[in-house]
């Protein structure tokens, strides 16, 4: 049974193993000559396939089916720190990334996003938040903190990527996972570590039917299952 933090860190997993395909210099243990088809499909597929900020929405939609976010150091899935505020007794993630500092939190059924590439400025801001949380309980009548602190256009969605083209992406790439594990000889001179690499993923990616209720949860964010558009 693939457990919900499996299951994102096979997705996060499969986008660092295309990133790999193309740039073989960041994933370690990968050949440094990848077949050229190889390349293209992988980047092709990067144009569109989700980033950690639709599944961390996904983990706060389904958590249930999808786990949270981690931190992406090469092709490692580190676990970010959790933090812990007096005001309400509220927990949160700290996710540190190449890129900036990420706090993911839940107050009072609202979600909470917070980036920036100054740790503090997070940290001053998830407190004032989970203290503006706990004060709204007593005073309703005050503003909720803010959802978003500051986002990093890299870990943003991609404007210009449809859900239809999300969820696309997603099965586009098991299927080339799945083509380097069923017929050696397609392609034909693909090394065996990306067939180890591609078993490794293919062991909890998801299925779609979780997708399919990702769909449901947050249109805005995946299509409907490839399939089944019109």
């Amino acid at each position: 049974m693939t457990m919900p933090s499996e299951r994102t860190r096979a997705i996060l997993g499969t986008r660092a193993f295309l990133d790999g395909l193309v740039h073989p210099e960041t994933l370690s243990g990968l050949p440094a000559t990848i077949p050229g088809a190889l390349q293209e499909e992988a980047r092709a597929l990067l144009q569109h396939y989700p980033c950690a900020t639709e599944i961390h929405r996904a983990h706060h939609a389904l958590s249930q089916y999808f786990g949270p976010v981690l931190s992406r150091r090469g092709f490692s899935i580190d676990p970010g720190t959790e933090l812990f505020s007096l005001w309400g007794f509220k927990a949160g993630w700290l996710i540190s990334h190449d890129d900036g500092i990420g706090v993911s939190a839940e107050l009072d059924g609202v979600d909470l996003w917070y980036w920036s590439k100054d740790q503090k400025a997070v940290l001053r801001a998830f407190r004032r938040a989970c203290r503006r949380a706990f004060l709204r309980r007593l005073l309703p009548w005050l503003a909720p903190p803010p959802v978003v602190l500051e986002a990093t256009p890299e870990s943003t969605t991609n404007a210009t990527t449809q859900p239809s083209e999300r969820t696309r992406a997603v099965f586009d790439a098991k299927r080339l996972l799945e083509r380097l594990l069923r017929r050696r000889s397609e392609p034909p001179d693909a090394p065996d570590a990306l067939r180890e690499y591609a078993r490794w993923l293919l062991r909890h990616y998801p299925f779609e039917f979780e997708f399919e209720l990702a769909h449901q949860a947050l249109p805005e964010w995946f299509g409907p299952l490839p399939e089944r558009e019109q």
